[in-house]
């Protein structure tokens, strides 16, 4: 469905709510809605709508929308799914502004459902705007509008306004979202659960959170998106203003995309497209509800984040800091090397049996009772140009005495400070520390840990510009008419691709006599391969022989691939090509996600390719610098940069090639998967070659 234009700030600041199907029961969900916007003293005008009632809970009740005597500017629809037709058209010719409808039994519910939910959107369309179905409505912290519904909402005191904006397509991970942060003390501007997003998208909401001053951070839980290219410039638009995004992705364990034809389609999963697509757009992803809630806190309590993290960690326990040390290089959050003299000053205030270095044991002597050379380690610490960040255990006792100084020690040298605390804390002093912007607060170091491992993979994102996408313009003179099934054959493909990557050198061997002829330009050794239609994974199929060294073999090698019994109808002959052995074998491919849209995927090449899975992924089109980026994250990168003495390999070429060939994908739509396996990337200044090249078009692929 197309977006509508729509301004999000009168749905969560409604001047009048009417709630269709309203109850009197205050343990129903229609009652709940009634019951806790009045409880959180909802300004606007309340009109329940229900046939059967000429009132409920003290307000007068109306039969139908169209019968209440006012503009609506929100509807709640709390009927069964069947009845919702017609609530949706009196909304409609009401000129109601939102129809959110908590029913379910639509879309998610299986084809009936779906095909009812389509109806719903076709009748509101350009009158009404749906919130859902399927959804658990929207809290306006700051607005006190309350609509929604659950036991987390039993509690008026509890509802503080904070930093944090939250989207989720769960309404009860919604709902776990703000129980979590109203625990931990955290307030938050807006919470929203958008449901089946029949119409009211997931973004629409990230992109109002990200305009709202008073939003820090914004959190999501995404099951899917319809425009992946906008996920990507919400998240873009974001990094500028400083705002992180996090995001829980659902539904990680499920199959694998439509497109199966290829390695590229076979090795991608959506959850791994989207892994690469979060990247891109500078999005921080997390991989559990407790990593969501963290990041959540430590980005709305923080107001810079430090441009890396190298940390040191002060403890009064030699055997914790041990541990603390462990996990952070589990976590990939690196220990700062602390050079000699800071150490030696570090020692000479410190008990003998302490330690320091880093992790630096300053013993539970200095923890418990001598705050006054627990703040001249930390100080010390905080000078070290080495060191970002830091974690400081310290008994409650002991902080009670030195907060203030703690904190006037993170705020004068700006960086990062963890503190460990026991529940014995009291409020003045975790309320003045948080408030601070610099210092993150938690019952156990492994909690700041996890925070200070968000931190760092936030600074790193926050690192990289975007960069001009690729004009449609620019893409004209790589279109090419669609080509029929049978002309795809990689002899074909390597010709259409050549002025964009460089393939090795063969020619088509029709017959035995050709093929030694073409052997003998070409030069020994020579790869044979069987081309025909439709043959794909040459491999696995044995119709490829490697280092064939003479024209006696070249000979017996053709007439045993022409004789395969598998060989496809109209088999064209035998490509022989130059050997080429010499490079680091990679793989990129193409494909079009029904979600996501086109995007290219990297990664370890060859015939290990399935096997070792050594992949990443974005989204088309693409810079050269996101190309690099791409490539970083994969292992076999390493294997390009002198590992072991071996010579660099032509990173720049890799690059260049897989640019070319992605401009060449989306201007041919015809084209739904396309790849390059194995790739040799050779030594530097020598390029790249495509060994092996796979075209699928939209009507010979899978799915």
């Amino acid at each position: 469905m197309e977006t509508q234009n729509s301004d999000l700030n009168s749905l969560f600041n409604p001047r009048s709510i009417a709630i269709i199907g309203a109850s009197s029961n205050p343990g129903s969900i229609s009652g709940q809605f009634l019951r806790y916007l009045t409880r959180y003293e909802y300004k606007g005008s309340i009109y329940p709508v229900n046939p059967r009632h000429k009132e409920v809970s003290g307000l007068a009740c109306y039969g139908s929308v169209s019968d209440i005597p006012a503009q609506v500017d929100l509807a709640i629809c709390v009927v069964p799914n069947q009845a919702v037709i017609a609530a949706v058209k009196e909304c409609a010719a009401k000129g109601v502004g939102y129809l959110m409808i908590p029913s379910t039994g639509f879309a998610e519910a299986g084809p009936e459902g779906e095909r009812l939910q389509k109806r719903l959107v076709e009748i509101a369309r350009g009158r009404t705007r749906l919130l859902g179905p399927n959804c658990m409505g929207f809290i306006n912290f700051k607005g006190g509008v309350v609509a929604s519904f659950g036991a987390f909402l039993e509690n008026p005191k509890d509802m503080k306004v904070g930093k944090i904006g939250f989207v989720s397509q769960s309404g009860l991970l919604g709902a776990r979202v703000v129980r979590r942060c109203l625990s931990r003390g955290l307030g938050l501007t807006y919470e929203v659960s958008t449901g089946n997003e029949a119409d009211i998208e997931s973004l629409e909401f990230i992109e109002y959170l990200i305009n709202d001053p008073e939003t820090r951070v914004i959190g999501a839980l995404i099951e899917s998106v319809k425009d992946g290219r906008r996920l990507i410039s919400l998240g873009w638009r974001a990094r500028e203003l400083g705002k992180p995004i996090v995001v829980l992705k659902a539904g990680k364990s499920g199959r694998g995309i439509e497109a199966v034809s290829s390695h590229t389609g076979r090795l991608s999963s959506a959850a791994q497209i989207y892994r690469g697509v979060f990247r891109q757009g500078g999005i921080v992803e997390v991989g559990t509800f407790n990593e969501l809630c963290l990041a959540l806190e430590a980005f709305s309590i923080l107001e810079k984040f430090p441009e890396e993290v190298r940390f040191a960690v002060v403890v009064g326990s030699g055997g914790n800091g041990v541990l603390i040390a462990d996990q952070a290089e589990e976590l990939g959050v690196p220990l700062s090397e602390l050079p000699a003299e800071t150490q030696a000053a570090i020692g000479a205030l410190i008990p003998e049996a302490g330690s320091c270095r880093n992790p630096i044991d300053v013993t539970a002597q200095v923890t418990h009772n001598q705050p006054e050379k627990l703040r001249q380690v930390v100080e010390l610490l905080a000078q070290e140009q080495s060191v970002t960040s830091m974690i400081v255990g310290v008994n409650h006792r002991c902080l009670a005495r030195c907060w203030t100084d703690l904190l006037d020690t993170a705020e004068k040298s700006g960086k990062l400070m963890g503190i460990t605390m026991s529940a014995d804390v009291s409020t003045e002093v975790r309320e003045g520390l948080k408030q601070s912007g610099r210092v993150l607060l938690a019952e156990d170091a492994e909690e700041l840990l996890s925070m200070f491992k968000l931190v760092s993979d936030a600074a790193k994102l926050m690192k990289f510009q975007a960069e001009r996408p690729v004009e449609s313009s620019e893409l004209t003179r790589y279109g090419l008419p669609p080509l029929p099934d049978s002309d795809l054959t990689e002899e074909r493909i390597k010709k259409l691709v050549s002025p964009y990557i460089s393939v090795p050198r063969g020619e088509l061997a029709r017959s035995r006599d050709e093929a030694v002829a073409i052997a003998a330009r070409v030069g020994y050794p020579v790869a044979m391969k069987l081309v025909a239609p439709g043959l794909r994974h040459k491999t696995e199929s044995g119709a490829v022989k490697l280092n064939v060294r003479d024209a006696g073999e070249v000979a017996e090698v053709f007439d045993e691939l022409m004789a395969k019994p598998f060989l496809p109808k109209g088999a064209a002959g035998v490509l022989l090509e130059e050997m080429v052995s010499d490079g680091l074998e990679v793989i990129f491919g193409f494909l079009r996600s029904r979600e996501l849209g086109p995007v290219v995927m990297f990664g370890s090449g060859g015939i290990l390719v399935e096997l070792v899975r050594d992949t990443t992924y974005r989204s088309l089109p693409l810079g050269r610098n996101e190309i690099a980026r791409m490539i970083e994250e994969c292992l076999c990168q390493k294997l390009m940069k002198g590992y072991r003495n071996q010579p660099d390999k032509d990173l720049d070429a890799l690059v260049d090639g897989i640019a070319q060939c992605s401009k060449f994908f989306l201007a041919n739509p015809w084209i739904r998967e396309m790849e390059f396996n194995p790739v040799a990337v050779l030594s530097r200044g020598n390029g790249v070659k495509a060994l092996d090249a796979l075209i699928v078009s939209g009507s010979n692929a899978a799915g």
